[in-house]
Protein backbone atom coordinates (compact mmCIF):
# COMPACT_ATOMS: atom_id res chain seq x y z
CA UNK A 1 0.00 0.00 0.00
CA UNK A 2 1.98 3.00 -1.22
CA UNK A 3 -0.06 6.06 -0.32
CA UNK A 4 0.70 9.72 -0.47
CA UNK A 5 0.33 11.49 2.90
CA UNK A 6 -3.02 12.88 1.72
CA UNK A 7 -4.28 9.48 0.48
CA UNK A 8 -3.45 7.78 3.79
CA UNK A 9 -5.89 9.87 5.84
CA UNK A 10 -8.89 7.80 6.89
CA UNK A 11 -7.74 4.54 5.26
CA UNK A 12 -8.06 1.36 7.31
CA UNK A 13 -5.18 -1.02 7.83
CA UNK A 14 -6.49 -3.94 9.83
CA UNK A 15 -7.75 -2.49 13.11
CA UNK A 16 -5.86 0.76 12.53
CA UNK A 17 -7.07 3.97 10.95
CA UNK A 18 -4.26 5.79 9.16
CA UNK A 19 -4.04 9.49 9.91
CA UNK A 20 -1.11 10.36 7.65
CA UNK A 21 1.98 8.86 6.09
CA UNK A 22 5.21 10.04 7.70
CA UNK A 23 7.73 8.36 5.42
CA UNK A 24 8.08 5.63 2.83
CA UNK A 25 10.84 3.70 1.14
CA UNK A 26 11.05 0.85 -1.34
CA UNK A 27 10.79 -1.56 1.62
CA UNK A 28 7.98 -0.15 3.75
CA UNK A 29 6.07 2.83 5.05
CA UNK A 30 5.52 4.60 8.35
CA UNK A 31 2.22 6.17 9.36
CA UNK A 32 0.64 8.01 12.24
CA UNK A 33 -2.36 5.80 13.06
CA UNK A 34 -5.12 5.28 15.59
CA UNK A 35 -6.70 2.06 16.70
CA UNK A 36 -6.05 -1.24 18.41
CA UNK A 37 -7.99 -0.13 21.50
CA UNK A 38 -5.72 2.86 22.08
CA UNK A 39 -7.06 6.36 22.59
CA UNK A 40 -3.79 8.01 21.58
CA UNK A 41 -2.15 7.89 18.17
CA UNK A 42 0.75 5.56 17.43
CA UNK A 43 3.48 5.30 14.82
CA UNK A 44 2.86 2.25 12.62
CA UNK A 45 5.65 0.87 10.42
CA UNK A 46 4.95 -1.93 7.97
CA UNK A 47 6.52 -3.71 5.04
CA UNK A 48 5.08 -3.15 1.58
CA UNK A 49 3.10 -6.08 0.19
CA UNK A 50 5.72 -6.94 -2.48
CA UNK A 51 8.47 -7.01 0.17
CA UNK A 52 6.34 -9.07 2.57
CA UNK A 53 6.29 -11.86 -0.03
CA UNK A 54 9.91 -12.60 0.91
CA UNK A 55 9.95 -14.98 3.88
CA UNK A 56 13.52 -13.91 4.71
CA UNK A 57 12.65 -10.18 4.80
CA UNK A 58 9.57 -10.85 6.94
CA UNK A 59 11.62 -12.97 9.32
CA UNK A 60 14.25 -10.20 9.58
CA UNK A 61 11.56 -7.57 10.22
CA UNK A 62 9.93 -9.64 12.98
CA UNK A 63 13.31 -10.45 14.56
CA UNK A 64 14.29 -6.77 14.60
CA UNK A 65 10.88 -5.79 15.98
CA UNK A 66 11.38 -8.19 18.88
CA UNK A 67 14.90 -6.87 19.54
CA UNK A 68 13.70 -3.28 19.51
CA UNK A 69 10.74 -4.14 21.76
CA UNK A 70 13.12 -5.67 24.31
CA UNK A 71 15.17 -2.46 24.43
CA UNK A 72 13.79 0.12 26.86
CA UNK A 73 15.42 3.52 27.21
CA UNK A 74 13.96 6.96 28.06
CA UNK A 75 15.42 8.45 24.84
CA UNK A 76 13.89 5.79 22.58
CA UNK A 77 10.22 5.40 21.68
CA UNK A 78 8.66 2.28 23.23
CA UNK A 79 7.43 -0.49 20.93
CA UNK A 80 3.77 -1.13 21.78
CA UNK A 81 2.69 -3.89 19.44
CA UNK A 82 3.78 -5.99 16.47
CA UNK A 83 2.18 -8.58 14.26
CA UNK A 84 0.85 -9.02 10.74
CA UNK A 85 -1.99 -7.37 8.86
CA UNK A 86 -3.06 -9.13 5.67
CA UNK A 87 0.26 -10.98 5.65
CA UNK A 88 2.31 -7.79 6.05
CA UNK A 89 4.41 -7.46 9.22
CA UNK A 90 4.03 -4.26 11.23
CA UNK A 91 5.06 -2.73 14.51
CA UNK A 92 3.72 0.21 16.43
CA UNK A 93 5.42 2.48 18.89
CA UNK A 94 4.58 5.49 20.96
CA UNK A 95 4.15 8.77 19.12
CA UNK A 96 4.77 12.22 20.49
CA UNK A 97 3.06 15.20 18.91
CA UNK A 98 5.93 17.45 19.98
CA UNK A 99 7.97 19.33 17.40
CA UNK A 100 10.66 17.32 15.64
CA UNK A 101 14.25 18.47 15.43
CA UNK A 102 13.89 18.73 11.66
CA UNK A 103 10.85 21.02 11.87
CA UNK A 104 12.58 23.12 14.53
CA UNK A 105 15.66 23.54 12.34
CA UNK A 106 13.48 24.42 9.34
CA UNK A 107 11.66 27.00 11.45
CA UNK A 108 14.62 28.70 13.17
CA UNK A 109 17.52 27.65 10.93
CA UNK A 110 20.72 26.10 12.27
CA UNK A 111 21.93 29.52 13.43
CA UNK A 112 18.72 30.09 15.40
CA UNK A 113 19.04 26.92 17.46
CA UNK A 114 20.45 27.76 20.90
CA UNK A 115 23.75 25.98 21.50
CA UNK A 116 22.49 24.44 24.74
CA UNK A 117 19.52 22.87 22.92
CA UNK A 118 21.76 21.46 20.17
CA UNK A 119 24.18 20.02 22.71
CA UNK A 120 21.32 18.47 24.73
CA UNK A 121 19.80 16.83 21.65
CA UNK A 122 23.19 15.47 20.59
CA UNK A 123 23.95 14.12 24.07
CA UNK A 124 20.53 12.46 24.37
CA UNK A 125 21.06 10.78 20.97
CA UNK A 126 24.58 9.61 21.88
CA UNK A 127 23.38 8.18 25.21
CA UNK A 128 20.57 6.26 23.46
CA UNK A 129 22.89 4.90 20.77
CA UNK A 130 25.47 3.89 23.37
CA UNK A 131 22.79 2.08 25.41
CA UNK A 132 21.53 0.29 22.28
CA UNK A 133 25.06 -0.82 21.38
CA UNK A 134 25.65 -2.07 24.91
CA UNK A 135 22.39 -4.01 24.84
CA UNK A 136 23.30 -5.54 21.47
CA UNK A 137 26.72 -6.59 22.79
CA UNK A 138 25.20 -8.04 25.97
CA UNK A 139 22.87 -10.22 23.90
CA UNK A 140 25.61 -11.27 21.48
CA UNK A 141 24.27 -9.27 18.53
CA UNK A 142 26.97 -6.62 18.31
Amino acid sequence: MALTPHQAAGKKLGAFELIREVSASSVGATFIARGKDRAESVVLTKLHRHVAKSAQLCENFVKEAKRVAAFVHPNVSEVLDSGTIDGEPYLTHAWSASETLLSLLRRVGPEGLPLAVGVRVALDAVVAVQAAQSAESAFGHG
